[in-house]
């Protein structure tokens, strides 16, 4: 597979925020691994219902609230 056209700014998908591929390029050493098909599948699993809701329930306040109240209000490593 020849190397992908998201090493190249701009990149070639409008619809997809530049931040995931700078996120899949920080995730990687060899950045030729982030093939176009890469961001596309990364794109559409981020998007779906399910894995928004997920995140907005582990990420939101209220999660953060919770998960200080159960370690007692420290912020700190037990």
């Amino acid at each position: 597979m020849p190397p992908s056209a998201c090493a190249a700014l701009p990149h070639p998908h409008p619809r997809i925020p530049e931040r995931l591929i700078t996120w899949l390029h920080s995730m990687v050493y060899d950045r030729s691994l982030v093939t176009d098909e890469l961001v596309e599948e990364r794109w559409r699993q981020t998007t779906e219902p399910a894995t928004l809701e997920s995140a907005r329930r582990m990420y939101s306040r209220a999660a953060f609230v919770a998960t200080m109240k159960r370690h007692g209000g420290h912020d700190s490593t037990p």
